[in-house]
C-alpha cells in the first residue's frame, strides 16, 4: 500500500512533519479513498469532465440493527431513517419520534403496517381495479347485511330482503354473516347454477326445517325411454350407462328372471299366464333378463336422474 492508491485511511496525516513536497500525494490519496470507498454503492468514476451522474446511488445496503438506530436522527431534522433489523433480516422504517414500522416480512410486504385512508376496524380491502388503481376499504356493514360482488363491480353491503334482486343474473362472491334470525329472500335467475358436484363425505349433518321449503322444484328425473329390441328372443343382456329402471314383459308361460351385477337375481315372475318385471340397474353395472318358456314382447329402459 503506497501513498496515492487510497488504501488506508489516516486522518491525523499529513501534519505539520510532512514534507511540502509530498502534498500532492497526499491530495490524491485522499481522492482515491473518498472515491473507492463510495463506489462501492455510488456512481463514482476516477476521471470527469463534469458532474453527470457521478453521487448517483447504485444500490443501498443496510447493517443489520438489534435496537432502532435513533442516534442517526436525534440532532438532525430527518424524517425518518430505514434500517435492517438483526431480528430475521426484515427491513424496518423507524420516523422521528422513533416509532419503528415493519416494511418486509419473510420475503414480502409486512400487512400490519398498511395504512388506508377512511378504513374503519371490521372493514375489508380489496384491489381498487388495475394494477396501478391500488387498494380501497369498504367500511362495515350492519347487522345482518351481506358482503357481495357482482360481474366484478367493487364490493358491498346489501340487506338480504334486496340480496335475491341483486343476483338474478350474473356471477360473484358472496359472504353471508349471521343469518339466523330474521327473513331470508334470495333467487338465482335460470341456468345460473350449470353444474354442482358435493364429493362423498362434503355434508355430515344437514337439516332443513319444517316448512323451509314451500314450493320447490327439483328438474326431471326420468330421462326418456329406451327400446331394447329384443323381439321374441329369449334372453337380453347389457351394460348400464346410468342409473336405470329396466322394464320387461313376456309372452304366455314366459316366466322372466332379471340379473344384476350378472349371476346375481334381483327380479322374477313366475306367472303362467305370462308377466313382466321391473328392476332398477346401477350405472356401470351389467344386467341380463331370460324368459324361459317363451319369448320377449317387449323390453325397455328408462334413465334415472337424468335432470339432477
Amino acid at each position: 500500500m503506497a501513498l496515492g492508491d487510497g488504501a488506508t485511511w489516516n486522518e491525523s496525516l499529513p501534519d505539520n512533519d510532512t514534507d511540502l513536497v509530498r502534498g500532492d500525494d497526499y491530495q490524491r490519496d485522499l481522492r482515491v479513498g473518498v472515491r473507492s470507498r463510495m463506489a462501492h454503492e455510488h456512481l463514482w468514476p476516477s476521471s470527469q469532465t463534469g458532474t453527470a451522474q457521478a453521487g448517483y446511488h447504485k444500490w443501498v445496503t443496510f447493517q443489520p440493527a438489534t435496537t432502532n438506530p435513533s442516534d442517526l436522527i436525534a440532532g438532525t431534522t430527518a424524517g425518518a431513517i430505514s434500517f435492517v433489523s438483526s431480528a430475521g433480516y426484515q427491513m424496518l422504517v423507524a420516523d422521528s419520534a422513533g416509532r419503528n414500522v415493519q416494511v418486509t416480512y419473510t420475503g414480502g410486504l409486512h400487512g400490519a403496517g398498511i395504512h388506508m385512508s377512511g378504513q374503519t376496524k371490521g372493514g375489508m380491502a380489496y384491489a381498487a381495479g388495475a394494477t396501478t388503481a391500488g387498494w380501497s376499504v369498504v367500511g362495515i356493514g350492519t347487522t345482518n347485511d351481506i358482503m357481495y360482488s357482482v360481474n366484478g363491480t367493487a364490493p358491498g353491503w346489501i340487506s338480504r330482503a334486496d340480496f335475491g334482486t341483486a343476483f338474478t343474473g350474473g356471477s360473484g362472491i358472496v359472504a353471508v354473516g349471521d343469518v339466523t334470525s330474521g327473513t331470508w329472500n334470495s333467487s338465482i335467475g335460470t341456468n345460473r347454477v350449470l353444474s354442482v358436484a358435493i364429493s362423498s363425505g362434503a355434508v355430515t349433518a344437514a337439516k332443513i326445517g319444517s316448512g323451509a321449503v314451500t314450493n320447490g322444484h327439483i328438474g326431471t328425473v326420468l330421462g326418456g325411454w329406451t327400446d331394447l329390441s329384443l323381439g321374441s328372443a329369449t334372453t337380453g343382456s347389457g351394460t348400464a350407462t346410468t342409473d336405470m329402471l329396466l322394464c320387461a314383459f313376456g309372452t304366455f308361460n314366459g316366466f322372466i328372471k332379471g340379473y344384476t351385477p350378472a349371476g346375481t337375481q334381483r327380479a322374477y315372475n313366475g306367472d303362467a299366464g305370462g308377466g313382466g318385471i321391473m328392476m332398477p340397474v346401477k350405472s356401470g353395472n351389467t344386467w341380463t333378463m331370460t324368459c324361459a318358456g317363451g319369448g320377449f314382447v317387449a323390453a325397455y329402459t328408462i334413465a334415472l336422474g337424468a335432470g339432477l
